[in-house]
């Protein structure tokens, strides 16, 4: 039985609990470590991800977020500001705002799985929360940057598969 997340949450005991491990419990399978991936890996997925978003060079602010990431010792990486988390929940998910050619607030994101090694890049191309109203004049531009953050979400997937590290298998771009 596989999962795609662990969206599911319910609270006992003054925690947050996920379901969904519950369940995977309760089936009977090994727990899975739900392990954070080296520095060097996410560098790996970061190098990938901006290879594919961008055609020239990156803009400014994503050089100075990865300049202060890599500023940071390994020991801290995850507590650096650049990386923002889902800090005191029991399973953590990660995003590094790293944006594309047409939008600057699409993230690589690093969440939980079930499946070893316990965790899968995806991209969230964060233009799901708002929508202008249909018929609006803005709402066929918003349209048509959801459409290129789509494909350029496509392009970076591929990206990550092909730098070896672990991603979503059915290829799903992840949007919020």
């Amino acid at each position: 039985m596989r999962f795609a997340g662990h969206k599911i949450f319910s609270r006992t005991r003054k925690a947050l609990v996920c379901v969904v491990c519950r369940l995977w419990r309760a089936e009977g399978a090994a727990p899975v470590d739900h392990r954070r991936p080296s520095p060097q890996e996410v560098w790996r997925a970061i190098d990938a991800y901006t290879r594919a978003a961008y055609s020239g060079a990156l803009p400014s602010a994503v050089r100075d977020r990865l300049r202060t990431l890599r500023a940071v010792p390994d020991d801290e990486f995850y507590n650096c500001a650049v990386v923002e988390s889902d800090r005191g929940t029991p399973l953590w998910r990660y995003r590094i705002r790293l944006g594309n050619q047409y939008y600057p607030h699409m993230r690589l994101v690093i969440e939980p799985r079930h499946e070893p090694p316990g965790y899968a890049f995806v991209v969230d191309t964060h233009d799901e929360h708002c929508s202008p109203p249909a018929g609006s004049r803005e709402y066929r531009q918003f349209a048509r940057l959801k459409e290129l953050n789509r494909r350029v979400a496509g392009r970076i997937e591929a990206a990550l598969a092909a730098a070896g590290v672990p991603t979503l298998r059915d290829g799903a771009v992840r949007s919020a």
